[in-house]
């Protein structure tokens, strides 16, 4: 009796290896997929970060610059008086804060501004004040910054400034 041997893949063998790439290939894509969104939402996330961190310094760099020409530290609005509570925007180099219009928030030249001269973003920064600080014999403003992206999204930093010229 003569012995054969058969060398080769059966139809079933094949199929079995064409599920088994097939199902990898689909997971890798998926992961790839979910790193990129992930990375998105990360590089967003650090730039709402830092925008609202820029709401709050803009906000202190009002009342230090109020306390050094000697007006009321905590005017923010150029009327001479106390910031009333209400939510504001500023940008980088505004001397005052404006009442929120909701508007998007540009980039030029490296910078973000509500000048709507530079190329939209999706981010859009307000900050709202208000004298709610937690003990009433101190003199202090609460200043919460909020960046909304993608209108899904927010980060918000909250800080109180106080009259240290006092």
């Amino acid at each position: 009796m003569k012995r054969t041997s058969q060398k080769g893949f059966s139809l079933l063998d094949v199929i079995v290896a064409i599920g088994i790439i097939t199902i990898a290939f689909f997971t890798i894509l998926g992961l790839f997929q979910y790193v990129s969104l992930s990375s998105r939402y990360s590089s967003d996330r650090f730039i709402a970060a830092n925008l609202a961190q820029e709401g709050i310094e803009i906000v202190r760099s009002i009342r230090d610059s109020n306390w050094l020409s000697g007006d009321a530290w905590n005017q923010c609005v150029d009327n001479g008086v106390p910031c009333p509570t209400g939510d504001y925007q500023a940008d980088y180099n505004d001397s005052w804060l404006t009442l929120v219009s909701n508007t998007k928030l540009y980039i030029k030249d490296g910078y973000y501004s509500h000048d709507a001269t530079g190329t939209e973003t999706k981010f859009r920064r307000s900050m709202h004040i208000d004298d709610n600080c937690s003990d009433p014999a101190v003199e202090c403003i609460r200043v919460v910054s909020e960046v909304i992206w993608d209108d899904n999204y927010s980060f918000k930093i909250e800080d109180y400034l106080y009259n240290w010229g006092s």
